[in-house]
């Protein structure tokens, strides 16, 4: 029960969070279209802040991270809200508590070593 809770409060947690990203991510696109400044570097336009973009950057190619950046849709959002719940970073820690206490506790239950002469 305590793994249940503990895992309602991270997943939560994550909604909050990942309701912030939206916003985060409007002020990346209105903080372009303010500041930006055209590098001759390779980099096109660049404005700061562009953490938000820059998170889901996995190095494949084309590097999109000098394009302008774009807003989250909002059916992104929603899907990202949605799998708050499952997401394995959220999930992982409690699941591992649930499956322990379950082992243990079978343990206990047959007698299995220290674990049987253990009393309530």
């Amino acid at each position: 029960m305590s793994a249940l809770g503990f895992w309602s409060i991270d997943a939560l947690t994550k909604v909050h969070q990942v309701r912030y990203y939206a916003r985060m991510r409007d002020l990346e696109v209105a903080a372009f279209h303010l500041n930006r400044v055209d590098l001759p570097t390779g980099l096109g336009g660049f404005s700061s802040p562009r953490i938000d973009v820059s998170w889901s950057y996995t190095g494949s190619v084309p590097d999109y991270r000098g394009d302008p950046p774009w807003r989250l849709e909002p059916a992104v959002v929603r899907r990202l809200i949605r799998r708050s719940w499952h997401m394995p970073h959220v999930v992982l820690p409690h699941a591992v508590a649930v499956v322990v206490g379950a082992v243990l506790f079978v343990l206990a239950a047959a007698g299995v070593g220290a674990l049987g002469a253990m009393q309530p």
